[in-house]
């Protein structure tokens, strides 16, 4: 779950300098969580809480866009 105040509104795909917004696994001390990601500005923002295992963070991006979730970018490799 996330903290309050914790996960920035988005507006549409695109981050505050002008890149576009992708949303993919990402990681942090507290662990792996599913978040937007600026190119030149870094992580924007997390939108789940924190997962224990980068596999477990992987399956729930992948049961996203399987349950045709389809969130506006999505980087996959």
């Amino acid at each position: 779950m996330a903290i309050q105040g914790e996960l920035k509104g988005l507006d549409g795909t695109v981050c505050k300098c002008g890149a576009e917004l992708l949303l993919d696994v990402q990681q942090s001390a507290a662990g792996w969580y599913l978040g937007y990601f600026c190119g030149r500005c870094g992580p924007y923002s997390r939108e789940t809480g924190y997962f224990t295992t980068l596999e477990e963070a992987e399956d729930t991006l992948d049961a996203l866009l399987y349950d045709c979730v389809e969130p506006y970018n999505v980087r996959r490799y």
